[in-house]
């Protein structure tokens, strides 16, 4: 079934307008945070960590679930590891703040912190998806 003539089936504007239904699903209060050491241009040595987002004094609200991905296990210098992937999903704005990779941003919730890995992209977007991985072997 196709849609009528000269109109969309997801019409303009749909994904700002949905935005705050999703914040509203948020129950987790976390922080990104840019690692104050490592290769330019994600830190200068000795520097402190950096609070990227909330803005300081404010609290910010996420939402955490573990991502399935076969059984854990990734092979590192020829030794079985066992990693966790997580998926995170903040409010919209913080995409653009958000640096990924090795080098990249962390995410700090419930006394754990996580690698952001990467930053899903996609042609309707009304949240900030992250794919995590956990730095503290958990």
């Amino acid at each position: 079934m196709a849609p009528l003539t000269g109109t969309r089936v997801i019409p303009a504007a749909w994904s700002p307008h949905h935005r705050p239904v999703v914040e509203g699903s948020f129950n987790l209060a976390c922080e990104v945070w840019r690692p104050g050491n490592g290769p330019p241009p994600f830190g200068q040595d000795e520097a402190p960590p950096v609070l990227v987002w909330p803005a300081a004094g404010k609290t910010g609200y996420c939402r955490l679930q573990q991502h399935a991905t076969g059984d854990g296990t990734k092979v590192t210098a020829d030794q079985a590891v066992q990693v966790r992937d997580y998926l995170a999903v903040l409010p919209y704005g913080v995409l653009a703040l958000v640096r990924t990779g090795e080098s990249g941003d962390v995410l700090k919730a419930d006394g754990r912190t996580y690698q952001i890995l990467d930053a899903l992209q996609g042609s309707e977007i009304w949240e900030c998806d992250l794919l995590l991985q956990a730095m503290d072997g958990n």
